[in-house]
């Protein structure tokens, strides 16, 4: 599975953009003039994290959605890649025979993402739960920044691009256990299904939470607390090198 099509709509600089990019891409362009912007709104599909005044192009107004839209083809080898049979049977439901299938997020519900079922010529909710279990399901994404010092790049560390690759070998290779894709999926039920009561218990504490906390500090405009959902893939994120050398 690949990205085939990528459209970008009010996102900082890039006003109405659309990309069909092949197996191996290069951006070349001045300074200022977007390319990061490209990155940072594929970084917005995959994660919703921002502020939506921050993220909105300027000469946009308040009532026109951001919007990051995002083909993929070769989407049926890639259901087979899908360890999780529920998450896969979701997606199939959706995408049916179709080798090509769109999925966006805007700024109208940036927290969700949408697919396009085409026989019912209406976009759907993300079958799979929250974004993590999604993410999942589509290829990895890694956005490295140029200011980054290529040591912080290349540590074994886990939130590294060397580092969630490692994970991804890791991953594979125990995805081959029943034992390890059983529990991986009461995982994903108990900590990602949208009908978990663990869930459901953990968002109503972060609302009873935050009730206390504005009735605390009433001179606040907002005030957020959030419970996150532990990313099952923290899990094999510890691991170690040892490098040695004998005469």
């Amino acid at each position: 599975m690949r990205i085939s099509k990528l459209t970008i709509k009010n996102f900082r600089s890039l006003r109405d953009v659309t990309i069909e990019p092949g197996r191996f891409n290069i951006l070349v362009g001045r300074n200022n003039h977007g390319k990061s912007n490209l990155f940072e709104a594929i970084e917005w599909f995959y994660s919703g994290k921002g502020e939506l005044a921050d993220l909105r192009h300027a000469g946009a107004a308040e009532d026109e959605e951001i919007v990051v839209e995002i083909a993929f083809s070769g989407v049926q080898a890639g259901l087979e890649q899908i360890s999780n049979t529920d998450n896969q049977q979701k997606l199939r439901n959706i995408i049916g025979e179709d080798d090509v299938f769109s999925v966006r997020r805007t700024s109208g519900d940036a927290k969700a993402r949408y697919v396009y079922n085409d026989r019912e010529g209406r976009w759907k909710k993300q079958p799979v739960g929250v974004d993590s279990a999604f993410n999942n399901c589509i290829p990895r994404f890694e956005f490295v920044l140029t200011d980054k010092n290529l040591k912080d790049v290349s540590a074994f560390k886990p939130n590294t691009p060397i580092g969630q690759m490692l994970s991804s070998v890791v991953s594979e290779a125990l995805e081959q256990d029943p034992r390890y894709v059983d529990f991986k999926q009461k995982f994903e039920e108990l900590f990602e299904s949208p009908d978990s009561n663990v869930r459901k218990l953990l968002q109503q504490t972060s609302q009873r939470v935050a009730d206390h906390l504005k009735q605390q500090f009433p001179d606040c405009t907002a005030v957020e607390f959030n419970v996150e959902i532990p990313p099952f893939e923290d899990f094999l994120k510890s691991y170690s090198m040892l490098a040695s050398i004998q005469n």
